[in-house]
């Protein structure tokens, strides 16, 4: 793996993460303002939404500055233990946190999914009025992998032993 490519990589979702949480989460209206108490009960809407977006931000700005800093000691730009590598970055408190707060996230993430659902299937809400106008067929048709992707990247997906000339 290319150390600089996988650098980039995490300092883009870094920065993706800052924008999102400096974006949407820190502008939701506080539970005070809003009556939220019917879709998340007595917490607060980013706590909810968001849960542990600060912390996840930490994290991976941790991860990104040990990468950077591994960057800039080795003279390889690929390594060839790249698990290695990585593993040696985190301890098992880290790793915990880690998984303890994508969990989190992955969990609030499903619940807003199934809200929306469920909202989007009551036809006598305004919002599902706004998801029946403005997107009445969300999937027309289904996507194949070689409609998404160049022909010669889905190949190499569907027959990965196959190789370009």
């Amino acid at each position: 793996m290319v150390l600089t490519e996988l650098l980039k990589t995490e300092r883009n979702y870094l920065l993706l993460l800052v924008a999102f949480r400096d974006v949407y989460a820190v502008h939701l209206p506080s539970r005070d303002k809003v009556n939220w108490s019917h879709f998340i009960g007595n917490k607060e809407p980013r706590e909810t939404f968001f849960p542990n977006l600060d912390e996840i931000i930490t994290l991976h700005a941790r991860i990104n500055f040990n990468l950077y800093k591994l960057h800039r000691q080795s003279d390889y730009t690929i390594i060839g233990n790249l698990g290695d590598m990585l593993l040696q970055l985190f301890n098992s408190r880290v790793l915990s946190s880690f998984i303890r707060c994508y969990g989190d996230l992955m969990y609030a993430h499903n619940i807003i999914k199934h809200l929306v659902q469920s909202i989007r299937r009551d036809s006598t809400s305004q919002i599902s009025q706004y998801f029946i106008v403005s997107f009445p067929n969300p999937r027309p048709f289904p996507l194949s992998l070689s409609f998404r992707m160049p022909s010669r990247i889905a190949a190499l997906i569907a027959k990965p032993w196959t190789t370009f000339t």
